[in-house]
């Protein structure tokens, strides 16, 4: 059975990769295990003379290379702790071990972990992963899916590289669609949001974002006439107010080419309060 690990647990132990094949850009995300545990995603970012590497799951941490030669390069993080780290040309992963306390990391390469663990969103394919991950910024998507629910298309503009000519910025969305055709969207985006029209909302609990505010379900209203086809919808949602980015849960018209109907809304609260990010 593997141990819970905590938020400071993971912090304390955490490393960062070398400046190697492993990492061809200034982002890219690469699966880790720690002690022999499950695979994560991790998203590494170059910061300076080290990186920055976040784990799908949550935790985070800067890292900064402390030596480094022809027989041993070593890496400081954040809290003190140094790793020794070794490339594995098989599969152009690494392994950092650190031998204070015995703790070991392993990467592999992308293209070597299973299909499960490479992608956490059924029916995505590493074409979409990649250019999510090529925006840069964190990508949030559910948690929990309804059966049967796959996603079917992936938009994305202003990867990383084009910040500069690119405004507001990096942007997604991501339809998931079931079989019968319903859908629900997941948008995230750098800036350029307006005030959504929620006149009849509940309140509920999101681990990433706190307490939000979702449309209801009109039809719990029958002396509408439009109770049927009014959308379901969270307010925008973030972690950073005056900077973004923006998140957003959509279900209903107007419709994604494909769907023609939306999700019931207490699938819809299931959706919203599982949000996390993808990396």
């Amino acid at each position: 059975m593997n141990k819970q690990r905590s938020f400071f647990y993971l912090l304390c132990s955490f490393a960062v990769l070398p400046c190697s094949r492993a990492i061809a850009q200034d982002i890219t995300i690469q699966p880790c295990s720690f002690n022999g545990d499950r695979w994560i995603q991790t998203r590494f970012v170059r910061e300076g003379k080290g990186f920055r590497l976040d784990w799908s799951d949550g935790p985070k941490m800067t890292y900064t290379l402390a030596s480094g030669d022809n027989a041993v390069i070593q890496y400081l993080d954040a809290l003190g702790g140094r790793w020794r780290y070794s490339a594995s040309s098989a599969n152009k992963g690494f392994t950092l071990y650190n031998p204070k306390n015995g703790n070991k990391i392993v990467c592999d390469s992308q293209s070597s972990v299973p299909a499960t663990t490479i992608s956490q969103l059924p029916g995505m394919t590493k074409p979409q992963l990649a250019a999510l991950n090529a925006l840069g910024v964190k990508v949030a998507v559910p948690g929990y899916i309804p059966k049967g629910f796959r996603v079917v298309n992936v938009t994305t503009q202003c990867p990383d590289e084009t910040l500069k000519t690119c405004r507001p910025g990096p942007s997604y969305d991501i339809v998931f669609r079931s079989p019968a055709g319903t859908c629900f969207v997941i948008e995230g985006t750098s800036g350029g949001i307006g005030d959504g029209n929620l006149e009849q909302t509940v309140t509920v609990k999101s681990k990433l974002f706190g307490p939000i505010k979702i449309g209801l379900n009109n039809s719990r209203y029958p002396k509408r006439s439009d109770a049927k086809i009014d959308p379901i919808f969270t307010e925008w949602l973030t972690q950073s107010p005056r900077s973004g980015p923006f998140y957003h849960f959509y279900s209903g018209e107007p419709y994604p080419a494909g769907c023609t109907s939306k999700v019931p809304f207490n699938e819809a609260v299931k959706i919203v309060e599982s949000l996390k990010w993808l990396f």
